[in-house]
This record gives C-alpha cells, structure tokens and sequence, in this order.
C-alpha cells in the first residue's frame, strides 16, 4: 500500500490517495479541490481514482468530487446519500467494505458535522475534520462536543497507539501522540478527582 498526501493551498485541507505500490486502482479522500497538481501526483503514479470516500459533506472535503468524476469513473462512498449534487453509496457505523482492493472500517462519529465519518485503512485512520495534530474539530453545538468527545475516548483512543490518524487539516498524528498531547480532549480520570 502506498499514501500519498496533497495540501490544498486554496482550501487548506487535505486530500489523500491510496493505492498499491506500483499503480493502479486507487482511492482519493476527500476531494476538496482538484487541481492540476493533484490532477500531476495521480497521474505521476500511474493510479486510476477507482473510488472517493468523503469523511463529510463539508465543501473544504467534497467540492473537487464533481470534477473528479469528469476524470475517473469513480464510485463515492459517504454518510449521505447525495453530496455535491452527486449520489454515493451510503456507509455507516461499523460497516467493513472492500473498497477498490482495500477492507475499510467505518466510524460514525458525528459533531463536527451531523454526517462525519471515520475510517480506517490497516494501521491509518482518516479522521476528517473529527480531530487534528492536538486539537478537536470545532462541533456543531454542545451536545455534539460531549458526544464526539465521548466517541472519540471510546472507540478512537482505544485503537493501538501506533495507528497514523490523518486529519483533513494539518499534519499526521499517531493515536498516542493523541492520548498525550491533545488538550481539547479530556480526561475521564479527571471527572472522578
């Protein structure tokens, strides 16, 4: 397996591809922008954009679907059933599926947006904009930020240590840099002090 990584400058978000090592069927992660460069880095590694998977709706993550469609015959995966003006098949919480050569483990953990997904591919967790590199993802409202905390402690922060997250903004983490140093996350122990 190969991950390749590109930063949207207009966006500020991240996208992300995956595919065997010598090119191939691939997957793209949320699309926000296709641009040439990115357009250059698929090509440059013989990949063919075989599916999408969208973590959320929010347009910083999806606008780019419509013109990768343009491209690429691709399958896209989300949490809705239309984003973007374009039908998806629809995952949800704790669904494995094989998507373009690759078992993918799906997290339903809503907060920042209603529809936000995680997933996970091997030892890589793509988190959306669920959290980043020390920070959790601004919620909706209240009771989404207890809920995404809650989620997040429960069943992300009990993955292995070593396990890469990749946020949709900012660099790569590991979920144990997470348990560390990300100080919008609480402590359960610290409620019973």
């Amino acid at each position: 397996m190969k991950l390749l990584m590109y930063y949207g400058y207009a966006n500020r978000a991240n996208t992300y591809i995956i595919g065997p090592p010598d090119g191939g069927k691939a997957i793209m992660i949320d699309p926000g922008r296709f641009e040439v460069p990115l357009l250059n880095l698929i090509e440059g590694n013989n990949y063919y954009i075989d599916s999408i998977i969208l973590t959320h709706s929010h347009s910083s993550h999806s606008k780019g679907v419509s013109t990768t469609l343009k491209v690429y015959n691709s399958k896209v995966y989300a949490a809705l059933g239309k984003v973007e003006n374009v039908m998806t098949q629809m995952v949800s919480d704790k669904e494995r599926y094989n998507i373009s050569g690759f078992d993918v483990d799906f997290f339903e953990i809503p907060g920042h947006s209603t529809d936000s997904l995680v997933f996970k591919i091997d030892n890589l967790l793509f988190t959306g904009d669920i959290f980043t590199s020390g920070y959790l993802g601004t919620p909706i409202n209240s009771f989404a930020h207890t809920n995404m905390q809650n989620e997040i402690q429960r069943r992300l922060l009990s993955l292995d240590g070593e396990t890469i997250v990749l946020p949709g903004h900012g660099p790569p983490s590991t979920i144990q840099a997470e348990r560390e140093i990300n100080e919008n996350l609480y402590n359960p122990l610290d409620t019973v002090r």
